[in-house]
Order: structure tokens, then C-alpha cells, then sequence
């Protein structure tokens, strides 16, 4: 029994790391199965499914950079948080405008970080969150929807934003063979 790590920090722990390391070099198995904890079943249940089971879980840290200020002199700043704001509207627009409704795509902000003092506009903002699919051509299409609304933003707020995107794992496609 393997019990693979780090499964959810994509890419780099999960199975490529016990794969360059040589786990099967002794073993060669005629099918692995493998557990994921699913808590929508009942306690003692496991659940089946043959072909596309859990999306590929991909990571993104998109930094917005403006220029704080005194709250007082907006005019003379670039607001990081206004920006942050409708770059969060913007991007959960991408699954429901941009992504076939018979396909699956699931675009999330976890974190938000911003300012430091309730009477400074922020300078900078960080937002960080997931991209889930099953698609590699979807997946593909919500990557580049998100780098044209990075640069749109960029324009009308004129501020600079980066964008970290870090490829996870793909789908988990159960191939019905066992």
C-alpha cells in the first residue's frame, strides 16, 4: 500500500514526486486504485466511477500593483482594492460567459489580500485561488480568458499586474478497465 503526500500542493508533491523516486522499480502492479476523502458520502461508503471523476486542480496568485495613498487624496492613487474587486467580478465571469455550459470549469478566489491602515488606499492587493477541469481545452480557455482580463485591468486602472499560474495534476479519469 503507497499512501501518496502532498496531493493538493500541485506540482509538486502527490505521485510525480514518488514516481522519480522510483516506486515502482520493484513493484510492478496490475492496477492501482486509489482513495480520496469525499465528505457528501455516507460514513463506510466509497463511490465508483468509471471516466471523469475529480478536475485537475490548478493555482494562481495574481499580484495587483497601484500607488497608495491618503485616503482623502484618491485621486492622486491607484487603488489596488478597487481594482481587486473587479478582477474578482470579472474572473467568475469566465465560467458562466465564456466556458460551454455541457462542459465543467470552476474558477475560485480563496484568499485576498489588501491594505494596511483603514484611512490608506492600498497600493497592492494579492489574490490567490484554484482553477478546476476536466478539459485540457477548457482548461486552456480559462488560462486565457484570465490573461486578457489581467491586461484589460491593467489599461483602465493603470496599474501593473502579475499573475503566477502554477499547472497542477490533470483530471482523474477512471479508464473502466479493472
Amino acid at each position: 500500500m503507497y499512501f501518496k503526500p502532498a496531493e493538493e500542493n500541485a506540482p509538486t508533491g502527490g505521485a510525480a514526486a514518488m514516481m522519480e523516486d522510483g516506486v515502482f522499480s520493484h513493484y510492478q502492479p496490475d492496477a492501482i486504485l486509489a482513495q480520496h476523502v469525499w465528505p457528501d458520502l455516507p460514513v463506510g461508503t466509497f463511490g465508483i466511477l468509471e471516466g471523469p471523476m475529480m478536475g485537475n486542480s490548478d493555482r494562481f496568485t495574481i499580484t495587483i500593483k497601484g500607488s497608495g495613498g491618503h485616503a482623502s487624496m484618491p485621486h492622486q492613487t491607484n487603488d489596488a482594492i478597487i481594482a481587486a474587486g473587479q478582477m474578482i467580478a470579472l474572473l467568475q465571469t469566465i465560467v458562466s460567459r465564456n466556458v460551454n455550459p455541457l462542459d465543467s470549469a470552476v474558477v475560485t478566489i480563496g484568499e485576498l489580500h489588501a491594505g494596511e491602515r483603514y484611512n490608506v488606499i492600498a497600493g497592492k492587493a494579492v489574490l490567490e485561488g484554484t482553477v478546476r477541469t476536466f478539459s485540457p481545452k477548457v482548461k486552456d480557455q480559462v488560462k486565457k480568458r484570465m490573461t486578457e482580463i489581467i491586461c484589460g485591468l491593467e489599461e483602465v486602472f493603470n496599474l501593473t499586474i502579475d499573475m503566477e499560474y502554477l499547472d497542477g495534476y490533470p483530471a482523474t479519469v477512471n479508464d473502466g478497465n479493472g
